[in-house]
């Protein structure tokens, strides 16, 4: 059977799973693969084109909202956008990672900025997008991260305890004061 860009993003997406973002290197894939590691090069250009498509697999299941859409919208997109971060260990750096490598912004703050052009100027509507954007990065990252210093044994709290409702109230705020 031939090796194909598909099998090498899912056998990415194991180790990151099963083993965080520190551990996938292009060697460890390689082996997962039973392949020589300049075999990988055929279907991804480097680390980084293998994170941006990680990225893209993780995003590919946020809604993306119609184009009549109202700011409202943006909250559930948010959402959905934090639930899939969340789906995958390291999720939010390695979407960090992704934006911070693109030549432009992610589709769903594409999304989120369009959503928000329904009511705001489209400056106010870029820079809330933005905001809503790095907000949810950030905190999920935070998160993220007590996540593997729970693991490692560094910090001895939950950080499943991670308040929802915290985050939806930070949301709410950035979205209700953009629109004022």
């Amino acid at each position: 059977m031939a090796l194909t860009r598909a099998d090498v993003i899912d056998a990415a997406m194991g180790i990151l799973d099963e083993y965080g973002l520190e551990s996938l290197s292009m060697r460890r894939l390689a082996t997962a693969l039973d392949v020589q590691p300049g075999a990988l090069y055929w279907h991804v250009k480097s680390k980084q084109d293998l994170l941006a498509a990680i990225a893209d697999r993780i995003l590919a299941s946020v809604p993306i909202s119609p184009p009549d859409a109202s700011p409202t919208a943006v909250r559930d997109v948010a959402i959905a956008f934090r639930d899939a971060l969340l789906a995958h260990r390291n999720g939010a750096e390695i979407v960090t990672l992704a934006q911070a490598l693109a030549d432009e912004p992610l589709a769903v703050h594409r999304d989120m900025r369009r959503s928000l052009e329904e009511t705001l100027d489209p400056t106010r509507a870029a820079w809330t997008a933005r905001a809503v954007t790095h907000y949810v990065l950030g905190a999920t990252s935070e998160l993220q991260s007590r996540a593997d210093f729970t693991r490692a044994g560094v910090l001895t709290n939950d950080p499943a305890a991670d308040e929802p409702e915290a985050f939806l109230f930070g949301l709410d705020a950035l979205l209700v004061g953009a629109t004022r």
